[in-house]
């Protein structure tokens, strides 16, 4: 987040962790089941959790893990349904062993061979046909989306030309375009998402729904329209009594107050959602919020205290191997070290964030990295090295349609001209 500053004094850009925003490239790091006979298996259930919790995916850029457990519950589904079939029995036990051992390559091959051939009588059958097929691309899409986010777009985005009527598919569509930077793109999919929500009644996807498109108005600026959206996805989660939902939505609503400076109100939300995150055992959204109550610290002075609650984030997103949870503590310890005059360790901190965002494709992380680095540059005298840091800031944050970074970053670049001509 971005804090308002004048020439001459620090500049700050704020990495915060917060529930939103995605995402997000990497490989499986999968915990393996000793699969041996039909009484000891895993439940599908159990298997999808198991892989979703040991992904290296921030699945808080979802609004709810189970929309992630639900993806890999249905592929898991899938593969033991083709177990039963003579044809296919052989092939899918293969894969499912083969990707609860950390590799879906074989999984996902099966099922691109079982949607060619359900293809083919689709284009000649009947409703139902595409329906089956639109749920194997789904299931293509669950097992890449922890991998490869080219491989999981496309998968989704057949998956709904297929069937178009399914709400899973359109959120799970705007998550990868979220995550790709193509803000106005994943919004239109929220919002087919949305209306589909409303027709068939799913409460459960309806607050998804509405979660996700109120990230992308925060993104772009509307804290107003953000705040109406966290509020109703909050009152869906509190009727369905679904705790996971409601500390996402507190954490999204602490993330609007301190937006908006009060500090205050932020932190309020913010300790409502580590009580639960706490009693549901949550370790990836108590790493979140152990940030957005580090960012508080620091905001009010208290490095030390904000130096500690990032690296207890840190310690549990290097446990999990949550890359993106990653680079936002590196980069707000650099922060701290810029505001105790050490730029040195400031910028090393920076690159280590940069790197990782770098690889994950995460255009919003990179543009506060390449920000930050300028801002060195700037206190280092260097302020042809900061116009390029912050050339490049200005462009990712066009990209994505980050209309306040957007005028921050601006405002120093015009800041720095003005400064040259006098």
């Amino acid at each position: 987040m971005l804090i308002s500053s004048i020439w001459g004094r620090k500049h700050t850009i704020r990495l915060a962790s917060i529930v939103v925003i995605l995402s997000i490239v990497s490989m499986f790091m999968l915990v393996k089941f000793i699969i041996q006979n039909e009484d000891k298996r895993s439940t599908p259930d159990e298997v999808a959790r198991e892989l979703a919790s040991s992904s290296k995916y921030l699945l808080e850029s979802i609004q709810s893990k189970d929309e992630e457990i639900r993806a890999l519950k249905d592929a898991i589904e899938g593969l033991r349904n083709l177990e039963k079939q003579d044809d296919t029995a052989k092939l899918a036990s293969e894969a499912e062993r083969e990707l609860v051992a950390g590799n879906p390559e074989k999984a996902k091959e099966l099922f691109r061979q079982i949607a060619k051939q359900r293809l083919l009588k689709s284009n000649n059958e009947i409703q139902n046909f595409k329906i089956e097929t639109a749920q194997t691309y789904r299931n293509i899409g669950a097992l890449a989306f922890m991998s490869n986010t080219q491989e999981a777009l496309e998968s989704y985005t057949k998956s709904i030309e297929l069937d178009p009527q399914n709400i899973v598919g359109w959120n799970r569509l705007g998550l990868l375009l979220e995550r790709l930077g193509k803000m106005d793109e994943a919004l239109a999919a929220y919002k087919e998402a949305l209306i589909r929500g409303k027709t068939t009644k799913e409460k459960g996807l309806l607050a998804v729904s509405y979660g996700n498109i109120g990230n992308i108005l925060k993104t772009q600026g509307d804290l107003d329209g953000a705040e109406e959206l966290y509020l109703k996805s909050l009152k869906i989660n509190e009727e369905l009594g679904h705790k996971e939902g409601m500390a996402i939505q507190y954490g999204n609503l602490g993330v609007i107050r301190r937006t908006q400076g009060d500090l205050n109100g932020a932190e309020e939300y913010y300790l409502k959602a580590q009580i639960i995150n706490k009693n549901l055992g949550d370790k990836e959204n108590m790493a979140i919020q152990y940030e957005n109550l580090g960012l508080i610290r620091a905001t009010q002075g208290d490095l030390g205290v904000a130096e500690e609650l990032y690296l207890q984030s840190l310690k549990i997103n290097a446990a999990l191997g949550r890359k993106e949870g990653m680079a936002a503590n590196y980069g707000n310890l650099g922060l701290i070290r810029a505001t105790q005059g050490d730029l040195g360790g400031a910028e090393k901190f920076y690159l280590i964030s940069l790197k990782i965002n770098e690889d994950l494709g995460h255009k919003e992380g990179m543009a506060a990295n390449y920000g930050n680095i300028g801002i060195i540059r700037q206190n280092q005298g260097d302020l042809k090295g900061a116009k390029v840091f912050w050339n490049k800031s200005l462009a990712l944050y066009k990209d994505i349609g980050a209309g306040p970074m957007v005028e921050q970053i601006q405002g120093w670049l015009d800041e720095f001209i003005a400064q040259k001509d006098n």
